[in-house]
This record gives C-alpha cells, sequence and structure tokens, in this order.
C-alpha cells in the first residue's frame, strides 16, 4: 500500500528519481525524505519495505497525483478518502 497530473509521464520518468526502497514508485516534488528512512528488510516470503515522506501539498493532492502517476507506470490504483492501495 503507498501513502501523483502527467500525461507526458512515461517520457519523464527518464528524468525523475524513485523512492529509496522501492525502484518502481517515482519520487515527485510533492514530498521530501525522512532522515533514517526508508526501512528495507528480506523475509522469507519477499522483499518488505516501509518509508515515511513529508508532503508539500495536502492528502487529497498527494493521493491524486501518485494514483495519476502510478496508473501511468502500469499500476492498478484504487482510492479511498485516506489512502490508495495500487497493485500490479
Amino acid at each position: 500500500m503507498l501513502l501523483l497530473p502527467l500525461m507526458a509521464w512515461p517520457q519523464a520518468l527518464a528524468n525523475e528519481e524513485f523512492i529509496e526502497g522501492f525502484p518502481d514508485v517515482p519520487k515527485l516534488d510533492i514530498v521530501t525524505s525522512i532522515e533514517n528512512e526508508p526501512v528495507i528488510f528480506d523475509t522469507s516470503s519477499g522483499t518488505v519495505a516501509e518509508v515515511s515522506l513529508r508532503l508539500s501539498a495536502t492528502v487529497q493532492e498527494a493521493l491524486s497525483q501518485y494514483s495519476a502517476a502510478l496508473k501511468g507506470l502500469g499500476w492498478a490504483c484504487k482510492k479511498s478518502s485516506a489512502n490508495i492501495r495500487c497493485t500490479r
């Protein structure tokens, strides 16, 4: 689960950063990493990664922007009032 308007998003990816620990989740301009983040470890059932980010936008703006950006990268996202759940 992930706690972005982009018509030409795929072309923009060549110059974009991704969130550390999440190599396929873009780091949008509205987020700032918090020191000592992320926490990443491997388990027998896969990798577990968790990150906390500061927002420079409202939660609703962030949810909308990330939903749009992730859909552009092939994710299927369901948005509620408090979060988005994206899977691939």
